[in-house]
C-alpha cells in the first residue's frame, strides 16, 4: 500500500487514554519468545523492578503434550510473582503472566483469556494472536517485545501494536540464539529499537509509565515537513510530500517521543545519520487497518447494482478481472471474493473471478496469502458465509481453497508501479482519504486507464472521485463510480510530488538510474547523431521504438485501437514492407543497409526518401538494436530522377512507381494479415503463460507454507530441549550432596512434589520406570515403565494427606516379571512440613519365587501323597482278594511299598520332575538283583518319564521280578533277564517296553493268570494308559507293555 497512517476506528487517542485510566488499567506489554527463548525470558524477568506499574505477558512456544516447569524457572529469577494463565484472568500491575503450554491465549477488556487449542498452526501462531488481540484491546498503552526464535510468529502481532501506538522491541541479533523470528520482524520496518534483553524494561517503563510529553507539543512546519519527507523519499523511494500533513506530523512526533528528541531538527539530523530511521518512519506511515465487509450497507449495494451487470455481459470462457489496491491482510479482497462466488452460484455458466491485491507491505500479504483470521471475524461475516467459505478451528477461521484460489496477492506501489489492466471492478476504499486533493487528482487517471470501459470505481464514505470526464457517478450514496470514455493514456510515473520541482527532481532521477544512460548502445546512437541530423528512431529486434526524434511525423503515424510504440504498427502504409525487411536484414547480416528510391505520400503531396539503417551493439551481446534514419528533400529525389531519366524518360518512371505501388500493396496485404495471425497467437500464449505462472506462485505460496510449518515444529522441538537441558543443570546441582547415597544404594526410590511430579530418583528407579536424568519435573500419571501402580496417585494423595506410611506388593515387567515391596513415605522438609512423599521399591523377587517353588512344592507334595494313598488302597483290595493269609497279603505289600518308595526317592532327586527309565529300573530292580543288577542285561534309549508315571511303572516292575524270582528266569539262580525299550512310530508315537526271561524252569501257558498278572495289566491299564501281553514260550514267560509316548515321556524326548 502507498504509505499512509493507520486509523484505529473513531475513538480520539485522548479518549482512549480516559478510559484506560478510568478502569485502572496498567500497561501491558507482551514477550514473544520460541526456540533460545528461555535464557532471554530468564535475563528479561531478572531486570523487572518490583514496582514498574506494567503487567507482563510471556508468550512463549512449548511443547502442547507435556507440563512446562518454565514457571518455576521464571520466578526464581524475578523479583515479580509469576503466574501460568489456565482460565479467565484480570490482569494486574507488576505481575508476570505465563501462557500454559498448548493454549492460545488473548486479551479482551483487561482480561487474559486462554483457550486450548489443538490446531498445530493456531499454536504456533500463538504470538500473532495474543499480540494483535492486545493492540485492539489496549491501543497505545500497550508495547511488545520479540526475543530469541524461529520461524516468523510475532512479526504481524508486532505490526498491530505498532499500529496501534504501542512500543515495538526486539532482542539484538548478536545476542539472540536464534534469530530468524527477529529478522522476520526487522525486515518490515516496524520495529523501534533492537536493544539488549536487559535494557527492556527500563525501556518500556519509560515510554508506558514516565511517558515524556516533550514532542506532543512540537509544532510542525512546512519546511521541516518536506525535508523530512524528502529524507523519506530518498531513503526509501516513497514519496509523501503529497500527503495530509496532520497525519504525517502525528507520526513525527511518536517518533521523537520515542527517540526522547524535544525538536525537529534534531530528528531531521537523527534520520540522516540512522539510515534505520527514515524506514522506521515509514512504516510508521503505512495502512494497515482493515476488516471484513467493512460497511456493510455499501458492500450490499455493491452485490446488489454492480456485480449483475459485470457478470451478465460475460460468458464462461470469459474472465472478470477486480483489483483491490491497498488490500493490507486480505480482508477487503476476500469480501469482493465472497460476494462474487455468491453471484457466480446463481448463474449457470458463471465467468470465472480473477481478484488482484496488492500492497506494499510484504508481511500483510504473506498473511492475506495464509488467509487465517482470529474468531472476533463472526463480528463481521454471518453465520452462513463462515460456514460456506470458512473452516472453522478452535479460535479461527481459515478461507476456504475454493475463495483463495480465486485471489492472487502481489507487491505493488499505486504511487510509482504501472497498474494492472483491464478491470472490471477497482476497489480503492479508505486509502485516498490520506492524501491531499493533489495527490487524489493525480491517481485518478491511473485508475481510468486501469479499467476497461464501462469498468466500476469503488471508493470509501469520505472519498470521491473528482474527475467528471473520467468517471459517472453510478451511486453517489455508496461512492460507486463507472469509467467514461473508451480510451484511456496512462500518466507517466512516479505520480507523487507535491511540487512541479518536486516530480521534475524524482523524474530526473529516475532518468539517472535508468542502464540506458550508460549503456554503450546509446553512446554509439549519440555519436551517430552527430553525424545524421535528418529524423531517426531506435528500435529492438521486436520492433519496440527505445528512442524517436522529432520529425518523424511524416514517416510515422499512430495507429488504430490502443497505443503502441511498435515501429511496425507505426510505419506508413507504403514504407511499413520496406522498414520491416531493411531492420530484418540488419539484424541479422549487422552490416548497414541504404535504400534510397523510397517515395513517400500521394500526388503533389508525393516526397523522396532514403532510409538508412545502422545496426547497434547494446550492453548485453544478445540485446539486437538498429537505428533508422529518415533523410527526405532534395538530395533524395535528384538521385531518384536522375536513376528514371537513365532508364528512359517520365513515362517508364511512373509505370515502374505504379507497379512497385501495387506491388507493396499486395505485400502489405499479407504481412498485415500474417501479423494479425501472429498478434492471436501471441495472445493466446500470453494468457496461457500467465495462467501457468498464477499456478506456480500459488505453488510457491503453498510451499512457503509449508516451510514455515516444519521451521514452527523444530522450532517447538528446540524449545523443549531448551527447558529440559535447565531443568537438568539445577538439578544436578541441587542433588550434588546425594550423588553418592543415590549411586550407591540398591533401592528405587522415587521423590514426589505435592502435585504428584518428579522431584528426583535413585539409579535403580531409571529401568523399572524408563526414566532418564531429564525426567525432572514429570507428572506421576506419565510415568510409562513396567510396573504396574493401580490407584497409586490416589495412595500418594492420602500419605501426603495422612502422613501415614503406606506399603504393598507390586508387580513389574521389566524384561523379566518382577515383585517389588513398594512403601509410600510423607517428604517432609526443613521445617516438618510435607512437601510430597517418597517411594521406595525392594526387589522380592528371589523370594517371591522361592515361596512360589516351596508352594508348588507342597501342592505337588499333597498330590502324590493322595495318589499313593489311592494306590496303596487299591493295593491291598487286589491283595486281599487273591491272597489267602495275612502272612502273603504282607510280603505282597511290602514289596510294592518298597518298589513305590524307590521310585518315590528317584523324584524327590529330580525335583519331581520325572526320572529316566534306566535309572527307575536299577532303583526298582537293585533288591532283586544287587547293585551290580547281574542276572539282568538293559537296552534301550535315554528316556525321560513323567512324574506321573513313574510310581506306577515302578510297582509294575516290581511285580514282574518279584513273579520272576518266584516262578521265572531268577528262581533258579541261574537264569535271565532282558529288559528293552524303544520307541515305536508304526501305529503311531508310543514307548514299546518288552520283559524276557530265559534260562529259568519250563513255561507253559497257565490255564489262567495269577494275582501277579493281572495287577501288571491293571496297571498298565490304569497308569500308564497303556496294554499289556503277557507270553509264555517254553524258553520264558515274556510281557511287552506298550503306551502312548505322549503319556509317559516328557515334552524334550517327545521332540526328538
Amino acid at each position: 500500500m502507498a504509505g499512509a497512517p493507520p486509523n484505529h476506528g473513531d475513538r480520539p487517542a485522548d479518549d482512549t487514554a480516559e478510559a484506560k485510566a478510568k478502569n485502572n488499567m496498567p500497561p501491558i506489554v507482551g514477550i514473544g519468545s520460541s526456540a533460545g527463548g528461555v535464557a532471554a525470558l530468564q535475563s528479561l524477568v531478572s531486570n523487572i523492578p518490583a514496582d514498574s506499574g506494567i503487567a507482563w505477558v510471556l508468550i512463549q512456544h512449548m511443547a502442547p503434550d507435556r507440563p512446562s516447569e518454565l514457571a518455576s524457572i521464571l520466578a526464581r529469577k524475578a523479583d515479580l510473582p509469576v503466574a501460568e494463565v489456565t482460565h479467565d484472568t484480570r490482569i494486574e500491575a507488576d505481575k508476570i503472566y505465563l501462557i500454559a503450554p498448548g493454549q492460545v491465549m488473548t486479551i479482551r477488556e483487561g482480561v487474559l483469556r486462554s483457550a486450548q487449542d489443538g490446531d498445530p498452526l493456531a499454536r504456533r501462531t500463538s504470538i500473532d494472536a495474543f499480540l494483535v488481540s492486545l493492540a485492539e484491546d489496549q491501543g497505545e498503552h500497550s508495547g511488545c517485545a520479540l526475543l530469541s526464535g524461529a520461524g516468523t510468529d510475532g512479526t504481524l502481532g508486532l505490526k498491530a501494536v505498532k499500529e496501534a501506538g504501542g512500543l515495538t522491541l526486539t532482542q539484538t541479533l548478536q545476542t539472540a540464539e536464534y534469530d530468524s523470528m527477529l529478522l522476520s520482524a526487522t525486515r518490515t520496518g516496524l520495529v523501534d529499537r533492537e536493544v539488549d534483553v536487559a535494557e527492556m524494561p527500563g525501556l518500556f517503563t519509560d515510554f508506558l509509565v514516565r511517558r515524556k510529553p516533550i514532542a506532543r507539543d512540537v509544532e510542525v512546519e512546512d519546511g521541516e515537513r518536506r525535508e523530512i519527507c524528502n529524507v523519506l523519499r530518498r531513503a526509501t523511494g516513497h514519496d509523501f510530500t503529497d500527503y495530509k500533513s496532520s497525519t504525517i506530523d502525528r507520526r513525527i512526533r511518536r517518533r521523537m517521543q520515542i527517540h526522547g528528541i524535544d525538536t525537529l531538527s534534531a530528528y531531521v539530523d537523527l534520520m540522516r545519520d540512522d539510515r534505520r530511521e527514515p524506514e522506521r518512519l515509514f512504516r510508521d506511515l503505512l495502512i494497515g487497518v482493515t476488516q471484513f465487509f467493512r460497511d456493510t450497507d455499501w458492500f450490499a449495494a455493491l452485490a446488489a447494482k454492480v456485480l449483475g451487470p459485470i457478470m451478465e455481459e460475460k460468458t464462461e470462457d470469459d474472465e472478470v478481472r477486480v483489483w483491490v489496491p491497498g488490500c493490507a491482510t486480505g480482508e477487503e479482497a476476500y469480501s469482493l471474493a465472497i460476494l462474487f462466488q455468491e453471484a457466480r452460484a446463481q448463474m449457470e455458466s458463471p465467468p470465472e473471478v480473477k481478484i488482484f491485491g496488492s500492497d506494499i507491505d510484504e508481511a500483510a500479504l504473506h498473511f492475506a496469502r495464509i488467509g487465517r483470521y482470529p474468531h472476533s471475524i463472526a463480528a463481521d461475516v454471518n453465520e452462513e458465509r463462515l460456514q460456506r467459505f470458512f473452516e472453522k478451528e478452535d479460535g479461527h477461521y481459515t478461507i476456504r481453497p475454493q475463495l483463495r484460489e480465486m485471489c492472487l496477492f502481489a507487491q505493488h506501489n499505486l504511487l510509482r508501479d504501472p497498474p494492472f489492466s483491464r478491470i472490471d471492478l477497482l476497489s480503492c476504499r479508505n486509502v485516498l482519504i490520506y492524501m491531499n486533493p493533489g495527490l487524489q487528482k493525480r491517481l485518478m487517471p491511473v485508475f481510468h486507464y486501469a479499467l476497461r470501459p464501462g469498468g466500476f470505481l469503488f471508493l470509501g464514505p469520505a472519498e470521491n472521485a473528482g474527475h467528471d470526464k473520467l468517471f459517472g457517478e453510478f451511486d453517489r450514496k455508496h461512492r460507486i463510480f463507472r469509467r467514461i470514455g473508451e480510451t484511456a493514456r496512462l500518466p507517466e510515473f512516479p505520480i507523487a510530488g507535491g511540487d512541479g520541482e518536486n516530480r521534475r527532481e524524482m523524474q530526473r532521477q529516475d532518468v539517472a538510474t535508468k542502464p540506458g544512460v550508460t549503456d554503450p548502445a546509446f553512446r554509439t546512437a549519440q555519436k551517430l547523431l552527430e553525424r545524421y541530423t535528418p529524423a531517426y528512431v531506435i528500435v529492438d529486434g521486436d520492433f519496440e521504438i527505445l528512442d524517436a526524434s522529432t520529425g518523424t511525423g511524416a514517416f510515422l503515424e499512430l495507429p488504430r485501437g490502443r497505443p503502441k510504440a511498435n515501429l511496425a504498427a507505426m510505419a506508413r502504409t507504403e514504407l511499413a514492407v520496406d522498414i520491416k525487411a531493411a531492420v530484418a536484414k540488419v539484424l541479422t547480416s549487422g552490416e548497414r543497409f541504404v535504400r534510397d528510391d523510397l517515395i513517400v505520400g500521394h500526388d503533389d503531396e508525393r516526397r523522396y526518401l532514403t532510409l538508412i539503417v545502422e545496426p547497434l551493439t547494446g550492453a548485453d551481446a544478445s540485446e539486437r538494436r538498429c537505428l533508422l534514419v529518415f533523410q527526405a528533400g532534395a538530395a533524395a529525389m535528384a538521385q531518384t530522377t536522375e536513376r528514371a531519366r537513365q532508364r528512359g524518360g517520365d513515362e517508364e518512371l511512373v509505370r515502374a512507381l505504379e507497379l512497385e505501388l501495387q506491388t507493396t500493396k499486395e505485400r502489405l496485404q499479407s504481412t498485415l494479415e500474417e501479423l494479425e495471425t501472429s498478434n492471436e497467437e501471441l495472445r493466446a500464449s500470453n494468457e496461457e503463460l500467465s495462467s501457468v505462472n498464477e499456478e506456480l506462485q500459488s505453488s510457491n505460496e503453498e510451499l512457503e507454507t509449508s516451510k514455515e510449518e516444519l521451521q514452527s515444529i523444530n522450532e517447538e522441538l528446540r524449545t523443549v530441549n531448551n527447558e529440559l537441558s535447565t531443568r537438568v543443570e539445577e538439578q544436578s546441582r541441587a542433588n550434588s550432596d546425594l550423588k553418592n547415597l543415590f549411586s550407591n544404594t540398591r533401592i528405587a526410590m522415587l521423590f514426589l512434589d505435592a502435585e504428584f511430579r518428579i522431584r528426583n530418583f535413585t539409579p535403580p528407579a531409571k529401568p523399572l520406570f524408563r526414566l532418564r536424568d531429564h525426567d525432572m519435573g514429570r507428572p506421576l500419571d506419565e510415568l510409562a515403565g513396567g510396573v504396574e501402580l493401580g490407584s497409586l496417585k490416589e495412595q500418594v494423595a492420602e500419605v501426603i494427606r495422612s502422613g501415614e506410611q503406606i506399603e504393598k506388593e507390586v508387580e513389574a515387567r521389566n524384561g523379566e516379571p518382577q515383585t517389588l515391596i513398594m512403601r509410600m513415605l510423607p517428604y517432609r522438609d526443613e521445617n516438618d512440613v510435607i512437601q510430597g512423599a517418597v517411594l521406595t521399591f525392594i526387589d522380592i523377587t528371589a523370594r517371591k519365587r522361592s515361596e512360589e517353588r516351596l508352594s508348588d512344592m507342597v501342592s505337588e507334595l499333597n498330590h502324590r501323597v493322595k495318589n499313593n494313598l489311592a494306590s496303596v488302597q487299591s493295593m491291598i483290595r487286589q491283595a486281599a482278594q487273591h491272597t489267602e493269609t495275612k502272612d502273603e497279603i504282607h510280603k505282597v505289600l511290602t514289596g510294592q511299598l518298597h518298589a513305590m518308595a524307590a521310585s518315590h526317592d528317584i523324584l524327590s532327586r529330580g525335583d519331581w520332575k520325572g526320572a529316566k527309565l534306566h535309572d527307575l529300573v536299577g532303583a526298582v530292580l537293585s533288591p532283586f538283583v544287587g547293585e551290580g543288577l547281574d542276572g539282568l542285561s538293559l537296552q534301550g534309549p535315554e528316556v525321560h518319564l513323567k512324574p506321573q508315571v513313574v510310581v506306577g511303572l515302578g510297582v509294575i516292575l516290581h511285580e514282574l521280578a518279584t513273579n520272576a524270582s518266584k516262578y521265572g528266569a531268577w528262581s533258579t539262580g541261574a537264569g535271565r533277564v532282558s529288559l528293552n525299550w524303544t520307541r515305536v512310530t508304526t501305529d503311531g508315537d508310543e514307548l514299546r517296553i518288552e520283559w524276557a526271561e530265559s534260562g529259568g524252569p519250563p513255561v507253559a501257558p497257565p490255564k489262567s493268570n495269577g494275582f501277579g498278572l493281572n495287577f501288571v495289566s491293571r496297571s498298565t491299564q490304569h497308569e500308564l494308559r497303556g496294554t499289556c501281553q503277557h507270553e509264555f514260550p517254553s524258553a520264558g514267560y515274556r510281557c511287552v507293555i506298550v503306551a502312548p509316548a505322549k503319556a509317559m515321556l516328557m515334552d524334550r524326548d517327545e521332540n526328538r
